[in-house]
């Protein structure tokens, strides 16, 4: 047991013993076992690809595909690995990673999903037909880590969990909570607004967008999207659970986390669009005297007075009421490390890298050991 005394190995088998009433000498050796690598579902047992075949017009499935092993780098030495080295194998540090996690609340009228229709290949990211389901994602993705919580080559635990940035699309606070709360195993409800769904997919003039209930007409039915009435609202109805992490988890900004859609100011214009009753459902109504406007006129106090009162008085096509809600304000600095405050104290840590000393002082960035031979430093490169 590589870096393990004995006088610290029988002090931990004693007290482990006493705690799960378990004999020390079946306990004991127990711990001296080399450790199994994890047999959990993962990438080297099944992957995931496209069907070849479209199962209507150009739309295909995915489907189960063989996994990846691991391959020696022949290339990379002057003679044949040793076979043997397999049995002596010991991880340093195993880890979890996860980035670009991307939750979002696609009920928020500060989304820009109708630029979809006249940008589409500057602005892919302003919708996608899975918008309503990414919880989901995020709550397997928590599923396929703990179940993997032991190494697949070595057996070792697994240490911590680190989460590299973008864990929200929109750079709205509902996104930011959503995604703690699943990594710790809080049920949670992907909604926001009013009890049922508001928002373009359910709008027959975005036909720039998949429409679940009716598809045809649009852009993707034409490509073969199916029907599947009704699961927009069973979508922002329904209990999202997860096992939550089995290890203390670790977190840093990413360009999504300090910019709107990773490029934008997050500037007053559109975070009053964030907790407003209006959301633009056409391109049109989006590139006029509007929300993005805001971004070319906001030194205008008149300007924006008479753009604020054209959409509260609906006198602009293609903009609709929906439900106003302010848990969607778009967080700051600083609200994005209060928001990971806001969360439990297992997994953990309360912060999850960040502390109060951050919150007193603005600082960005922090330390933690997360183990007896590793120091973590997580820093701030957004700008």
């Amino acid at each position: 047991m590589s870096g393990l005394t004995r006088r610290t190995f029988l002090a931990t088998t004693a007290a482990l013993s006493t705690a799960w009433a378990l004999p020390t000498e079946l306990l004991g050796s127990a711990l001296a076992a080399p450790p199994k690598p994890s047999t959990a579902p993962s990438t080297l047992q099944q992957t995931i690809r496209q069907q070849i075949t479209p199962v209507r017009d150009k739309y295909r499935l995915l489907a189960g595909a063989p996994g990846e092993p691991h391959l020696v780098r022949n290339d990379l030495m002057n003679a044949d690995p040793d076979p043997k080295r397999v049995s002596r194998r010991r991880s340093l540090l195993y880890a979890g990673h996860f980035s670009d996690i991307h939750l979002i609340d696609a009920q928020s009228p500060a989304r820009l999903e109708p630029l979809e229709a006249v940008a589409a290949e500057k602005m892919a990211d302003a919708s996608r037909p899975q918008e309503t389901l990414t919880t989901n994602v995020l709550s397997e993705m928590v599923t396929a880590v703990a179940d993997l919580r032991f190494s697949p080559v070595t057996g070792a635990p697994m240490a911590t969990t680190l989460v590299t940035g973008d864990a929200a699309d929109s750079h709205a606070s509902t996104e930011l909570q959503w995604y703690v709360n699943l990594l710790d195993g809080t049920t949670m409800k992907p909604n926001s607004g009013g009890p049922e769904y508001e928002g373009v997919q359910a709008w027959p003039e975005a036909t720039y967008v998949w429409q679940p209930d009716h598809p045809e007409g649009t852009a993707f039915g034409d490509y073969g999207f199916p029907r599947i009435p009704g699961l927009l609202n069973a979508a922002v109805s329904q209990e999202v659970t997860s096992p939550g992490l089995p290890v203390p988890w670790y977190a840093v900004y990413g360009n999504h986390d300090t910019t709107f859609m990773g490029n934008l100011k997050v500037d007053s214009w559109i975070q009053q669009w964030a907790v407003n009753d209006r959301k633009c459902s056409t391109a049109e109504a989006s590139v006029s005297n509007m929300m993005l406007d805001g971004w070319v006129s906001e030194s205008s106090a008149l300007h924006r007075f008479v753009n604020n009162l054209n959409v509260k008085l609906g006198f602009h096509s293609g903009v609709r009421s929906v439900t106003p809600d302010p848990e969607r304000k778009l967080f700051d600095q600083l609200g994005f490390m209060q928001i990971h405050m806001n969360t439990k104290p297992v997994p953990g840590p309360i912060g999850h890298g960040f502390t109060q000393h951050n919150l007193d002082t603005n600082e960005t960035w922090w330390k933690a050991d997360i183990s007896p031979q590793f120091r973590v430093f997580g820093l701030d490169t957004c700008n």
